[in-house]
């Protein structure tokens, strides 16, 4: 593959750490427009793309 890659080494960046985006947790409590019932479900998918995400990230 080629081209541009620098996006996805600064994605790779925000993954770990305080304030990364496994930190984000999508409730009501937190500001966001989302149902109390929905935010198990929510979250859990939430956290099943962004392991894709690192997955697919790290192949680069």
């Amino acid at each position: 593959m080629q081209g541009d890659i620098s996006g996805v080494k600064e994605l790779l960046r925000y993954n770990g750490g305080m304030g990364s985006l496994n930190d984000v947790y999508v409730c009501e409590d937190n500001g966001h427009k989302i149902a109390k019932e929905d935010e198990k479900q929510i979250n859990e998918a939430y956290l099943h793309i962004l392991e894709s995400v690192w997955k697919l990230a790290k192949k680069f």
